[in-house]
């Protein structure tokens, strides 16, 4: 707090004007007013509630904000992705609240970014712990950290630039300002799971420091003969050969830690599903027993991603292998109270999803292998009608061919 009072004095004396009565004596924010008196806005924080509702009303959508500038848009779309954060499945009103704070927080860094606190460095290497580790949960996060954390480093000049031009500050001083505002949508997208502390347990959301060995480019192989000299407990192994996977590691890595590990199906993904993106490694893993159904916590399995991916020749490998079909994802009753998927239709079938993603060829290499017609997921959508929503007219003509009509009442 001393360190936002000394802000604040600054923020005055090169803004002697800003002073004045106090915008919030009728408890509404306008834009006029944070341009008229930033340092006394921006300079304290402000009761913004718990929840739905709260005792002062912001206009939070200024041009000022972060969240309006054009250049920032990719990121604070990746960040909000990221979060993952609907209202009204398990998170409760203070989603709202939360929802608030962040937003008057990206205002502070539009109108006063000298007045943002600096994360300490141990707060800043927690979130970076959690972020690395949820990066390395499954392929799917890990494309979407690439990206977030791409983005951040280019628009991050772009944003001290900004600030140079707008509030004429010192160069040095401007980028301390955008590397504290950027650090917001790092927050942000670090609270990837609602209803969870991700910092309160710094051990279990953090890589193992073999993951991280294993996650390197160039990789030290002596380093890593090293460690596995010593014994480490499977699970240890089980994150190093994903952190391998995802790192486009060589072969002869690949093959040294999958021989080492006893259970290669293990966490909420398996190897299997790091392991699409190359042919050879899912043969490796399939000949140690790899379960090819391996189910994801909403019940997506391996086959589900080769479909969605148009990888016809992943998909056929799959099927070689016993992968079911009509594997379904979970229901709508055992997902219920799951606050990690807020899915719109449960039970869906890999035609669904090919219906939806692929092409005919999937299809017909689906049904070939005994893919059912006329199943319907939770919602009563079966993969016509999944076709037809995705304007997918090949895939819909295709399954009017094999003889199936829409599951719903819908003009044919």
């Amino acid at each position: 707090m001393r360190t936002l009072r000394l802000a604040t004095l600054v923020f005055l004396i090169h803004f002697p004007g800003a002073a004045g009565a106090d915008p919030l004596a009728d408890h509404e924010l306008t834009c006029e007013e944070m341009r008229a008196s930033p340092a006394s806005i921006f300079g304290t924080d402000i009761d913004l509630g718990s929840g739905h509702g709260s005792p002062n009303k912001v206009d939070f959508h200024c041009p000022e904000s972060l969240a309006s500038l054009p250049f920032l848009e990719e990121i604070h779309h990746l960040a909000e992705g990221i979060r993952g954060e609907e209202p009204g499945r398990c998170t409760g009103s203070i989603v709202y609240a939360s929802w608030r704070y962040y937003h008057f927080r990206l205002l502070r860094a539009g109108f006063a970014p000298t007045l943002l606190q600096s994360e300490t460095a141990a707060q800043e290497q927690r979130r970076q712990d959690y972020f690395a580790w949820w990066a390395h949960a499954s392929p799917s996060n890990h494309r979407l950290y690439l990206r977030f954390m791409g983005e951040l480093r280019r628009v991050r000049p772009m944003l001290a630039e900004y600030y140079r031009q707008r509030l004429a500050l010192p160069a040095g001083q401007a980028e301390e300002a955008a590397r504290t505002a950027l650090a917001l949508f790092a927050d942000r997208a670090a609270g990837a799971f609602p209803g969870s502390s991700p910092f309160s347990d710094t051990q279990a959301a953090r890589l193992s420091d073999l993951a991280r060995l294993t996650g390197a480019r160039p990789i030290d192989l002596a380093a890593l003969e090293a460690r596995l000299a010593g014994g480490p407990a499977d699970a240890e192994l089980d994150q190093a050969l994903k952190a391998a996977l995802l790192a486009g590691q060589a072969d002869g890595v690949i093959d040294r830690l999958i021989g080492v590990l006893r259970n290669v199906d293990q966490g909420d993904e398996s190897a299997l599903f790091f392991a699409l993106d190359h042919r050879g490694h899912v043969e490796r893993l399939l000949a140690r027993g790899a379960a090819v159904d391996y189910a994801n916590g909403f019940g997506k399995t391996p086959l589900f991603y080769a479909v969605e991916h148009g990888d016809h020749a992943l998909a056929a490998l799959l099927l070689r292998h016993g992968a079911d079909p009509n594997h379904a994802y979970k229901s709508e009753d055992e997902l219920r109270g799951d606050c990690r998927y807020g899915l719109r239709h449960s039970r869906k079938t890999p035609l669904m999803h090919a219906a939806q993603h692929a092409d005919p060829a999937m299809l017909e290499l689906l049904v070939a292998h005994g893919a059912r017609l006329q199943d319907v997921d939770d919602a009563g959508f079966n993969a016509l009608d999944h076709a037809l929503q995705a304007k997918q007219a090949a895939n819909a003509a295709f399954l009017r061919g094999a003889g199936l009509t829409p599951g719903l009442a819908r003009p044919a």
